[in-house]
């Protein structure tokens, strides 16, 4: 995936992914492979952000108008993302609908089907950017001054109860009143509607009398050969368009060979993630004798006066001196590296290693190595994203590495799993290790800190 310019929006996107909504894991398989370009750029104050398909591939478009006029967070950003490319998930541009409902009616469909499916990948919890303008129109339609229900896009904040006494304050005939409760709390429940359900109740909430407008803009349909193989994969395993949370859990674990990604509960690690996090930013960045910083004195000369017992003598003597002694502190950073195992046995831990690289991203500002029988320098999003190439490991290569680069501290996260070497280094070794089988005595020389995830 080619990232453009304003790329912290989807950094932050993806960092979210993994440390906060890990029900979107299926959607970073798509960010990942099928994602060609996404690009941050002002498009005026109407539209939000544009999809676009080409050889396989997305092109996304995201107003940064948008964002400013609506003061749009990250995870608003991140929704957005994943709202648009559900359209492609959920088979929306290759539905029979295209040809048989006008633009707007059809979008409005859509776009009840992906809210739906958002909310439940969200654990029924409402989502922000969604419901946005969306939920105004509630207390609008109900005095009768909106004839579009747009509160249907949003999934319902209220329980049923209130709802129906709203609407019994309403104007609304009764029978109208039934459907649009019905259709609004059915199509936001675990099960959810199909296409055919949702238009069949949209037919009867908002009659395509005054909707048959030529469109002047008609969009191009878009077969099932022309879309990345990763959205057919959710076809082919979900034909249905209703996705209950079972059903999703089983899209992730379907998944979990692809993606860099485990299936722990994250609640459960958050404390352990913060102390390990803890304790490797003092061992690595802090504290009297493992300070960042390097500091060494420099004798200088100046012609600045700098009186000195030497020059005490000198000036007694009637003599003044031209130059002057400094003594000047000289303070830099120390030289360090991280280095990640990317063999075949660590696979299983790389959330958690995805998870730990994140947690130390603000204090950590050098480099990182991605190592199996070889040495390759990463970037930290080639990390998190997991774009590397597995293979067996090695320890030797990287300490030939450390030596002729010079690291005086090293972070090595490892699972161990390698032949004692036959060379050594003299920087200090800070081992994470991974799996309880894991040992290390391997490393040959003797690391300052172990930790371990099990």
């Amino acid at each position: 995936m080619l990232i453009r310019k304003r790329n912290r929006y989807l950094e932050r996107a993806i960092e979210l992914i993994y440390t906060k909504h890990r029900n979107l894991l299926p959607f970073l398989e798509i960010f990942r492979k099928d994602i060609e370009t996404i690009q941050f750029v002002p498009l005026g104050e109407n539209a939000t952000a544009v999809i676009m398909l080409e050889n396989k591939k997305f092109n996304i478009l995201f107003n940064t108008d948008y964002i400013k006029r609506d003061n749009l967070s990250d995870e608003d950003i991140l929704w957005t993302i994943c709202h648009e490319i559900s359209h492609y998930i959920l088979g929306h541009l290759t539905s029979e609908y295209e040809n048989k409902y006008p633009l707007f009616f059809r979008n409005f469909g859509y776009d009840c089907q992906v809210n739906s499916m958002l909310y439940n990948i969200n654990k029924r919890k409402q989502i922000n950017v969604l419901k946005g303008m969306n939920w105004e129109s509630y207390s609008h339609y109900l005095k009768g001054e909106e004839e579009i229900p747009f509160f249907l896009l949003v999934p319902p904040p209220l329980k049923k109860k209130r709802v129906l006494k709203d609407f019994e304050k309403s104007q609304i005939e009764p029978k109208q009143q039934d459907l649009l409760v019905e259709f609004w709390f059915k199509n936001y429940s675990e099960e959810g509607l199909g296409l055919e359900e949702i238009f069949e109740y949209l037919e009867k909430i908002m009659p395509l009398d005054n909707q048959n407008e030529e469109e002047t803009e008609p969009e191009k349909t878009i077969t099932e050969e022309e879309l990345p193989e990763t959205v057919l994969d959710f076809f082919e395993q979900y034909p249905t368009p209703s996705i209950s949370e079972e059903e999703l859990e089983a899209i992730i674990e379907d998944f979990d060979a692809k993606l860099f990604y485990t299936l722990d509960d994250i609640e459960l690690n958050n404390r352990k993630l913060s102390v390990l996090r803890q304790s490797i930013s003092r061992a690595l960045f802090s504290g009297t004798n493992n300070d960042y910083k390097k500091r060494d004195w420099r004798k200088t000369v100046s012609t600045l006066p700098n009186v000195s017992r030497k020059e005490s003598l000198l000036i007694a003597e009637e003599y003044n001196p031209l130059f002057y002694t400094q003594n000047q502190m000289r303070e830099e950073e120390k030289e360090v590296a991280i280095y990640v195992d990317f063999s075949y046995s660590t696979e299983p831990y790389h959330a958690e290693i995805a998870k730990i690289l994140i947690a130390l991203k603000n204090q950590y500002k050098g480099r990182y190595f991605a190592f199996t029988t070889k040495i390759t320098e990463m970037t930290f999003n080639d990390l998190i994203k997991g774009e590397y190439n597995s293979g067996g490991t090695d320890i030797e290569p990287v300490y030939e590495h450390i030596n002729q680069n010079g690291f005086e501290k090293t972070l090595i996260i490892t699972d161990g799993e390698f032949s004692k070497p036959s060379i050594s280094t003299n920087a200090r070794i800070f081992a994470l290790l991974l799996g309880e089988g894991s040992d290390a005595n391997a490393f040959g020389v003797k690391p300052e800190k172990v930790w371990k995830i099990i």
